[in-house]
């Protein structure tokens, strides 16, 4: 009965404090998330970072996609860039951006309430070329109970 109880008071204490560790699948090469964690089941603002364009062209369009279980998705304005949310997807437009240029796309939403990893593939688009940073690594973030653990 005690094992049953101590169990259960875990895995409600693991779920409720539970983080969510963003990624944008192979896109944390180029394209990184700030912060990389947020409390499950909570609404905040990720800046996606993103370091350079398209092979010496500069980015027009930046498109994210919207994980299963994100809601509340609204893009924080910015300056010459218009944001469409469409469905699953959120697209920065205007710029541009120079290629050589580092900036960052930011994204408010509420975070999934059940633990997993959670992904945002994106398309960079440029003048000329597109980067699809939508590969998800092996070794991408997961969503893992705190426990009061610092996340690095």
């Amino acid at each position: 009965m005690t094992i049953t109880l101590f169990k259960h008071a875990l895995v409600t204490t693991a779920t409720t404090t539970a983080l969510v560790l963003l990624a944008g699948g192979i896109a944390s090469a180029h394209v990184d998330p700030d912060p990389i964690a947020m409390q499950a089941g909570t609404a905040g603002t990720v800046q996606f970072k993103v370091e350079h364009g398209c092979d010496g062209s500069p980015t027009k369009s930046m498109k994210f996609q919207i994980p299963t279980g994100v809601t509340g998705v609204t893009a924080v304005d910015k300056a010459g860039w218009t944001a469409t949310v469409t469905g699953d997807t959120l697209e920065f437009t205007g710029g541009p951006l120079a290629a050589d240029q580092e900036d960052h796309f930011d994204i408010s939403f509420t975070a999934p309430t059940t633990a997993g990893d959670i992904h945002f593939p994106v398309i960079q688009t440029c003048d000329v070329g597109e980067i699809a940073w939508i590969e998800i690594p092996a070794s991408s973030c997961v969503l893992f109970p705190s426990q009061g653990k610092e996340v690095s």
